[in-house]
C-alpha cells in the first residue's frame, strides 16, 4: 500500500463517528507528520480535544498529555512535580512520567492563560524539542502540539512569541449540517478508536519520513508563485501585512511535507494550499487573507498555460515584425549603373542563374518593373550577360512571368532566376524565420487543448491534507465561465 493511500485510510479510521471535523484532522495530521504545532480557535464543546485524543491512535502505543490551563496553573501540573527525594539531595529534578515531556501528542486548552514560566519552557520544547531536567537536556518525543482557546492572545501580555510558534491556525466551528447534528445526538462518539495496526505509524518510520521530507525540491513555479503572492498581499493590504522570514521557512517545510506524503518529489500546486492556514493573526485577517489567497490561487492554477500563451503571442508578434523587416530587405535589391565597363548605360539589377554559362547577367530596372506590373502575364524582357564585368557576351530576349519581387520565371524553360539583393544572407534568415513562425503558430494551436490537459493533470494529483479546498479550486478555476473570461481578457 502506498504511503498516500495508507494515510488516507488512517484518516478515515481516526474520524469514525466524528462529523464536520475532517479539515481539522487533516491539518493536524500534516502538522504531526511535519513536527509542527497547530492552534485551534473556537468556542468550548466543539470536539477540539477529541481530535487530539484520536490522533494518539495514529501511532502504535501512542501517548497523550492534555491539560486545561487556568491563570493559577503551575509548571508542576504540566511538566511534572519536583522529586522530593532528589530535592533533599540538592538536585532539582521533575518526575516527568505521564506529563508533557514524555507525551507524543500534547493538547493544551486555553493556552493563553499559561504563566511566563510555563510559556518559556514551552518555547524551548517547541523550538528545540528539548526539555531541561536536573541540568540535563533530554529530547522530548512530542510529535504534535495542539493548543486551543476561545480567544486570541491578548495584546501586551508577552504572548506574541508563543503564538508565533503555532504555524498552522484554524477557526473551528460547531456542527452546521442538520443531519450531522442529528447523527451526533443519536449516536455514540468514543474518545478512543480502533485503528488497523497496519496503518499505525511506527516511530522508526516516522523518523525516516521526517528526513526524507528534506529531499523534496522546490519548483521554479513555486518560487514564482510565492513571490507574486507576497507582492499581491503587499498591494492588497497597502503594505500593512507582515509574515516573518521564519514563518515563511516553516510554511516552505509544510509544503515539502505535503508534497512528500502525497508521493511527489517536487512541490506542486496542491501543496501551496497550506499558505492561508499559516498567515493570519486574528479573525479579521483570517477572512481577508483567505479571500486574497483564494482569488490569487484560482488565477495561479491557470497561470502557466496563460503565461505560455502570452509568451508565444509576444514571440509571434516579434517574429512577424522581423519577417516584415526582412521582406523589406529582400526588396532592397542591388543596383548597378552603366554596366560592362560603361558599354550599357542606365540602372540595372543583377540576375542570378543556376546556369553557369551566364555568370554575369543584368536586367534593366524598367523591365523588372514592367514584369511586376504584368503579374500573371508574360512580359518580354532582355537579359544582358557575359563572362565578367568588363565584357558583355550577348543579349537574351525572352518572355518571363513575375513570381515575386525577387523571382522571375523563364516561360520557355520553366526555369526560375532570382534578383540579387544587397544582403546575400537574407534568404537563409527568411527561411529560418518562416520555420520558427510556423512552429510558434502550431504551439499556439496546441494550447487549445492545454487548459483541459492541465485541469486533468491537477485533478490527478493527490492532496490528502487540503483535498476539498484544492479540488473545488481546480474545478472553479477551469470552469467554462472562468475560461471564457480568461479568453476574453487575452483577446484585448
Amino acid at each position: 500500500m502506498k504511503l498516500t493511500e495508507r494515510l488516507e485510510n488512517l484518516l478515515q479510521q481516526l474520524q469514525k463517528d466524528v462529523y464536520e471535523k475532517d479539515e481539522i484532522f487533516r491539518l493536524a495530521l500534516l502538522a504531526m507528520l511535519s513536527g509542527e504545532s497547530i492552534f485551534l480557535l473556537g468556542k468550548p464543546g466543539i470536539a477540539k480535544s477529541l481530535v487530539a485524543r484520536r490522533l494518539k491512535f495514529a501511532f502504535k502505543n501512542g501517548t497523550i498529555f492534555e491539560y486545561l490551563m487556568n491563570r493559577f496553573s503551575t509548571p508542576e501540573e504540566i511538566f511534572g512535580p519536583i522529586s522530593i527525594e532528589d530535592l533533599q539531595r540538592g538536585v532539582y529534578r521533575r518526575l516527568i512520567d505521564r506529563y508533557l515531556p514524555t507525551a507524543e501528542i500534547v493538547f493544551l486548552d486555553e493556552i493563553w492563560k499559561a504563566g511566563p514560566s510555563i510559556q518559556n519552557t514551552l518555547l524551548t520544547i517547541i523550538n528545540e524539542k528539548i526539555f531541561r531536567n536536573a541540568g540535563v537536556d533530554m529530547k522530548v518525543p512530542m510529535k504534535l502540539l495542539i493548543s486551543a482557546s476561545n480567544e486570541l492572545p491578548a495584546e501586551g501580555q508577552g504572548l506574541e512569541t508563543l503564538y508565533d510558534r503555532f504555524i498552522i491556525r484554524y477557526i473551528a466551528h460547531g456542527l452546521e449540517d442538520t443531519d450531522n447534528f442529528n447523527h451526533m445526538l443519536a449516536g455514540v462518539t468514543d474518545l478512543d478508536v480502533e485503528v488497523d495496526e497496519a496503518l499505525q505509524i511506527k516511530h522508526d518510520e516516522y523518523d525516516i519520513w521526517r528526513t526524507e521530507i528534506n529531499k523534496v525540491q522546490f519548483s521554479q513555479a513555486t518560487f514564482d508563485f510565492i513571490a507574486r503572492f507576497r507582492k499581491a498581499m503587499y498591494l492588497a493590504t497597502e503594505g500593512t501585512y507582515y509574515i516573518s522570514d521564519r514563518r515563511w521557512k516553516k510554511i516552505a517545510q509544510l509544503m515539502k511535507a505535503s508534497a512528500y506524503y502525497n508521493g511527489r518529489s517536487v512541490v506542486d500546486k496542491p501543496d501551496w494550499v497550506v499558505i492561508p492556514y499559516c498567515i493570519w493573526d486574528d479573525e479579521q485577517q483570517e477572512e481577508a487573507y483567505n479571500a486574497i489567497f483564494n482569488e490569487f490561487y484560482l488565477d495561479a492554477l491557470t497561470f502557466d498555460v496563460r503565461d505560455k500563451k502570452n509568451r508565444l503571442n509576444r514571440e509571434l508578434e516579434e517574429l512577424s515584425q522581423q519577417y516584415d523587416n526582412l521582406q523589406e530587405a529582400i526588396s532592397n535589391k542591388s543596383e548597378y549603373y552603366d554596366v560592362f565597363d560603361g558599354k550599357l548605360q542606365g540602372t540595372f539589377h543583377r540576375i542570378l542563374w543556376k546556369d553557369v554559362t551566364k555568370p554575369i547577367c543584368f536586367i534593366r530596372v524598367e523591365d523588372l518593373i514592367d514584369a511586376r506590373q504584368n503579374k500573371g502575364q508574360a512580359t518580354i524582357v532582355e537579359f544582358y550577360y557575359g563572362e565578367d564585368l568588363d565584357n558583355m557576351q550577348d543579349v537574351l530576349q525572352t518572355e518571363v512571368s513575375y513570381v515575386n519581387d525577387r523571382t522571375l520565371k523563364i516561360l520557355k524553360t520553366e526555369e526560375n532566376v532570382t534578383v540579387e539583393v544587397k544582403n546575400l544572407k537574407v534568404d537563409e534568415s527568411v527561411s529560418q524565420l518562416e520555420n520558427r513562425i510556423l512552429t510558434v503558430e502550431q504551439e499556439i494551436n496546441r494550447l487549445g487543448t492545454a487548459f483541459p490537459d492541465e485541469k486533468e493533470r491537477l485533478l490527478s494529483l493527490s492532496c490528502i491534507f487540503f483535498n476539498n479546498r484544492y479540488y473545488l479550486a481546480v474545478n472553479n478555476a477551469f470552469s467554462d465561465e472562468n475560461l471564457s473570461f480568461i479568453n476574453e481578457e487575452q483577446g484585448h
